[in-house]
């Protein structure tokens, strides 16, 4: 049992983190002069090669000020899944978590609007989610997103220098010479940059459905403002990306990676073995590791282990 002085350390390091968090979430934008400073003045794209930067700006938005937010929501409103507050918190809790998405849903608006302005395409969004779906693009949003975490220094700048480079390799060959048209290469370097937000999207959808459980269970037929088209297309786009980079095939089985929520920011994960109909027939345990390849493995253990068939 733990004595009164370790009680009051534990209670004065949960109360830094509530105030860490709520520092985040009071955050009103992403410093975009950072990224422009930081890269060299005959780099800087011009005219609608500036759309990848711009997006990537705008989508930053998302892991630096819209997740903290929810966060700092989960923690302040929701100490107990279990338990309803007042009637009074309650709709505090959906007046917040509606700012919070109407915030989300706005930066979809403007994707939207600086691509059809910037490329002239009317379709631009539409046309940039079927570009998501392709693996090599999907691959590389994954890696970059893991590197923009909230709360490092430097992590933007970071990330758009990993991101700029990824649309060069997609759209030069190793002379320089451009191997797509103008337009093309514009549309790739936006369709990665997409695709990077549509990582953070995911995240913050979850985060969301979260509340919701809750909410819907404290008060029938709430007032909840839902995730717009642009967003969830985006977030489909990058979710069917994802399942198809993870899915893999062995002895009949269709191996897929499925991820269960954990806590509000922490997700296990699993491997898991389907037929045909795509009905999971096994699957391993539930784990902690980023690293797919081992959850793979396992599941081919017991595989070949049992002489599991898929049928």
């Amino acid at each position: 049992m733990a004595t009164p002085i370790e009680l009051e350390q534990i209670r004065q390091e949960e109360l830094a983190k509530a105030q860490k968090q709520s520092a985040q979430a009071d955050q009103k934008t992403v410093d975009a002069d950072l990224i422009q400073d930081a890269t060299p003045e005959d780099q800087k794209p011009k005219g609608t090669a500036k759309l990848p930067s711009l997006l990537f700006t705008l989508g930053s938005q998302i892991p630096q000020i819209i997740q903290p937010s929810l966060q700092n929501l989960i923690q302040k409103y929701i100490p107990d899944p279990d338990t309803c507050p007042n009637e009074v918190t309650l709709n505090e809790l959906i007046t917040q978590r509606n700012n919070i998405v109407n915030s989300l849903n706005n930066i979809g608006v403007k994707i939207d609007q600086l691509g059809n302005s910037i490329t002239g395409v009317s379709n631009f969004l539409n046309l940039i989610i079927g570009i998501i779906t392709t693996i090599d693009i999907a691959s590389i949003a994954t890696s970059t997103a893991a590197k923009l975490l909230p709360t490092v220094p430097g992590a933007v700048t970071a990330a758009l220098n990993d991101a700029q480079t990824a649309i060069r390799k997609i759209t030069f060959d190793k002379f320089g010479n451009s191997k797509l048209s103008k337009t093309q290469g514009i549309l790739s370097g936006s369709a990665l940059v997409i695709s990077i937000i549509g990582t953070y999207i995911l995240t913050v959808k979850q985060l969301i459905e979260s509340i919701d459980i809750y909410i819907n269970k404290c008060q029938l037929n709430p007032n909840i403002i839902p995730t717009s088209d642009s967003i969830n297309s985006i977030a489909d786009a990058q979710l069917q990306a994802q399942s198809t980079q993870n899915q893999t095939t062995y002895q009949g089985f269709i191996i897929e990676i499925e991820e269960i929520p954990y806590t509000p920011t922490v997700t296990r994960r699993r491997a898991v073995g389907k037929n045909q109909l795509g009905i999971t027939l096994i699957q391993t345990e539930l784990s902690f590791t980023t690293n797919s390849l081992t959850l793979i493995n396992e599941l081919k253990f017991i595989i070949d282990k049992d002489n599991l068939k898929a049928y």
